[in-house]
């Protein structure tokens, strides 16, 4: 047990508590004891696992206070998890050695004090998570040097104080969850300069005044949501704010006002907000008064230059001039099909079906988009892939081309496209949502363990087969696609049939990096001497390419 590198046994039923004769293995790596039932406390001998880089005791029933001695196992550069036990006290100050760690997460304790100022050199978190414990106080300033962090979750806890501008330096976060506490003060200009922000959740806490204008800059806020604070004042009508009203995101107890939520102002409310308002506006306008004529500038010059381009290249560039006409006709021609199709979902339509994109709603993350469900059409539920930002960039090119093509597949054991939408900065595919989630969590999921009878994996195992028979033939009959073939892209549908999912064009330059990423994997595998989990996969493409 000496040299053990990796020892994960999570998702069983042990109990009793963590044995100190498992410091012995001390070039121990990774170290995962969740989803049990073990009680008693974390044992101070674990410090002496000085190679830890992954530790999870998420989970369980352990009690007491953290030991000072995890502050020694400074090689922890990507998980510590202990939420959702039954800890007590505060973060011990030793924490401040682990300075490489990427993911915090002490949620669901009954940790208590104020959060202490040790995040000076935390310059790699990218996901801290203290939410559901019992922390007082205010926020640390040391948190503004958190300059990588993503996901911030401080909710369910008792701390206090305003928002410290020290925050706006934190350009990277993308959720930010302040809820259920008491905070107090006025929201800051300064959340309009955290240009990645997405989702905030400050309902439930104490703020006063209205809505900051600087909130209109943040192009990628999709939740906002302040309600049951101490918000009044009268509040401008414009797309963002007048989305979260409709959500629901801005129920006050004091209320705003105004013409958003069809209601006058006392002259109290409007004096202060409705002067910083006639300055705005009065400034955007002042900036307006010339854009017609720089746009009909603009425009004119844009037209002289597409002319003389055109003459360039049909003249020194023939080849480049044809391809360049066909790729223009395939979009035009792409987007008539998609416009000319019976059922289509707006952007709009999506928006309602899954509350703006609202977290809560989230069923799958993946590397390059988020999963949503919402009901659509004749209240059906289906499965929304919305593609984040990294993806748009790869894919938009050939965006429709694909869709019209992934839509020509229709075979009962491969997931059909139903639909998509093609928008400014936003790309989506929807389809039908599939009730029982996928193969890997129906075989290795503890909460649905022996979910499957021997029948229904024989079945699972047929249709898959038919499923594969008829994309090799949809391949050389009309364009070839692959997939990524793994438990996690079977999908279960009300009855255990099971559909491939995760299908995308094959293009000529694809094949051969499809082929390096095969050999790169086995030659990694034979070196590590390791068997492949079920959740490694690599692309999977019929035998004759």
């Amino acid at each position: 047990m000496q040299y053990l590198t990796e020892l994960v046994l999570h998702n069983n039923q042990f109990t009793g508590s963590i044995t100190t004769s498992i410091t012995s293995a001390i070039y121990l790596v990774m170290l995962d004891l969740s989803y049990n039932e073990i009680g008693s406390f974390i044992p101070d001998s674990i410090g002496r696992l000085s190679f830890l880089a992954h530790l999870s005791f998420s989970n369980n029933k352990l009690q007491g206070t953290i030991p000072q001695s995890i502050g020694n196992l400074t090689s922890l550069a990507a998980v510590l998890d202990l939420s959702n036990n039954s800890l007590t006290g505060d973060i011990p100050s030793s924490f401040r050695n682990l300075e490489h760690l990427q993911k915090l997460d002490l949620s669901g304790n009954r940790l208590s004090g104020s959060l202490p100022d040790i995040w000076e050199k935390f310059q790699f978190l990218k996901a801290m998570d203290l939410s559901s414990n019992q922390y007082n106080g205010s926020i640390p300033t040391s948190f503004q040097s958190l300059l990588n962090i993503q996901y911030l979750d401080l909710s369910h806890n008792f701390l206090n104080g305003t928002l410290p501008i020290e925050l706006s330096k934190l350009v990277k976060l993308s959720v930010v969850d302040f809820s259920y506490n008491n905070f107090t003060g006025f929201l800051p200009d300064w959340l309009g300069d955290i240009s990645s922000l997405s989702y905030l959740d400050g309902s439930h806490n104490g703020f006063v005044g209205s809505l900051p204008l600087s909130l209109q800059n943040l192009s990628y806020l999709n939740v906002f949501d302040v309600s049951y604070n101490n918000l009044s004042g009268y509040l401008i009508d414009i797309p963002i704010f007048r989305q979260f009203v409709e959500s629901g995101y801005l129920d006050n107890e004091q209320g705003l006002c105004g013409p958003i939520f069809n209601t006058t102002c006392s002259s109290a409310d409007t004096t202060d907000t409705e002067s910083e308002t006639y300055k705005f506006l009065k400034s955007a306008a002042e900036k307006s008064q010339y854009l017609p004529l720089f746009t009909l500038a603009i425009f004119g010059v844009g037209v002289v230059l597409l002319l003389v381009l055109c003459l360039f290249f049909q003249k020194c560039q023939p080849k480049l001039f044809r391809e360049l006409l066909e790729f223009c006709d395939l979009e035009v021609s792409s987007m008539i099909k998609c416009c000319g199709r019976k059922k289509r979902f707006s952007y709009s339509d999506l928006c309602s079906a899954t509350e703006h994109f609202c977290n809560r709603n989230i069923i799958g993350v993946g590397h390059q988009c988020k999963v949503f469900v919402g009901e659509l059409g004749n209240d059906e539920k289906h499965a929304i892939k919305v593609f984040n930002a990294n993806a748009f960039k790869e894919i938009k090119l050939h965006f429709l081309e694909d869709c019209n093509v992934l839509a020509e597949i229709q075979h009962e054991n491969v997931m059909q496209l139903q639909d998509w939408c093609y928008k400014r900065n936003f790309l989506a595919l929807v389809h039908k949502y599939m009730p029982n989630g996928d193969l890997y969590d129906a075989l290795y999921d503890i909460e649905v363990v022996n979910f499957l009878t021997w029948d229904e994996r024989l079945g699972i195992a047929l249709d898959v087969a038919n499923g594969l028979a008829y994309l090799h033939r949809f391949s050389k009959e009309r364009r070839r696609v692959c997939c990524q073939l793994c438990p996690g892209n079977i999908l279960l549908d009300e009855y255990c049939r099971a559909k491939i999912a995760g299908l995308r064009v094959l293009r000529e330059s694809d094949t051969t990096l499809l082929m390096e990423d095969v050999l790169k994997k086995r030659q990694h595998n034979k070196k590590q001497d390791i068997v492949q989990s079920p959740k490694d996969f690599v692309n999977y493409i019929a035998p004759d390419y």
